[in-house]
């Protein structure tokens, strides 16, 4: 019987992608190879940070115990989409803040197949981040996540941090049944719906699906227009500035 319904789910996608009809994708978060807190030396800590340490831990494992109830959502249509993270009051806020700072999500992701705009609010302002454009290399490979054929993508992510930039690899499963070219955060522009992105050791998969008449998706207007260069600028100024 589910079977049938999610088969009928996908009839109903592929015979409304030219309607007015709004769709609701919610993601789940997953980590691996991420438990850089364990590997912290404290032969030379005293009692008082080692106990600061320890609960560190303590709430860093509570965090990842949540991590498959957390819902991420990408509200979208034909025109445009927007992911972000709603409050989710059953869980933990500091599981929730651990999982956004461990999973480098900030803000909200707003495409409308011309430009990705990030929202976010950092240094106690708010600012609209436009996202440059990332270059995909589409490859034969296929496979199957649950119910979708899905097929393999790859693109690079440029980070600016304390250590430089770096370069992080980022791996997108897609599908063809899914005839939209949108995905979580600010990953976009392939030909069929992200079910599975693989962004470093953080793994966003995709958890269901459901039609409406009608969301309102609108591009985010509240904040200091920004460009990436412009914001890794004030970052460094800031940071100096935090240091001295």
């Amino acid at each position: 019987m589910k079977y049938i319904k999610i088969l009928f789910l996908l009839f109903l996608i592929s015979k409304s992608v030219n309607s007015q009809n709004s769709y609701k994708a919610l993601y789940n978060i997953h980590f691996y190879n991420n438990d850089s807190i364990s590997k912290i030396d404290e032969s030379s800590m005293d009692s008082k940070k080692k106990q600061m340490l320890f609960k560190m831990r303590a709430d860093y494992k509570k965090s990842l115990s949540y991590s498959e109830s957390v819902n991420f959502v990408l509200d979208f249509d034909k025109k445009n989409s927007l992911f972000y993270l709603p409050n989710q009051l059953e869980i933990n806020k500091n599981s929730i803040k651990i999982l956004k700072r461990i999973g480098r999500f900030k803000g909200s992701y707003y495409f409308n197949n011309k430009k990705t705009i990030q929202s976010k609010n950092s240094f106690g302002q708010d600012f609209l981040l436009e996202v440059p454009k990332f270059e995909w290399i589409i490859y034969k490979d296929v496979k199957k996540i649950g119910i979708y054929n899905c097929y393999k993508a790859t693109t690079k992510k440029y980070i600016e941090g304390s250590r430089g930039v770096e370069e992080q690899l980022v791996v997108a499963w897609y599908s063809k049944e899914l005839p939209f070219n949108y995905g979580p955060k600010e990953y976009n522009g392939l030909p069929g719906l992200i079910v599975q992105l693989e962004e470093g050791n953080i793994l966003f998969k995709l958890k269901s699906i459901e039609i409406f008449d009608h969301l309102e998706i609108n591009e985010p207007m509240r904040g200091r227009s920004i460009t990436q260069k412009e914001f890794n600028d004030l970052s460094k100024r800031m940071f100096n500035g935090f240091k001295k």
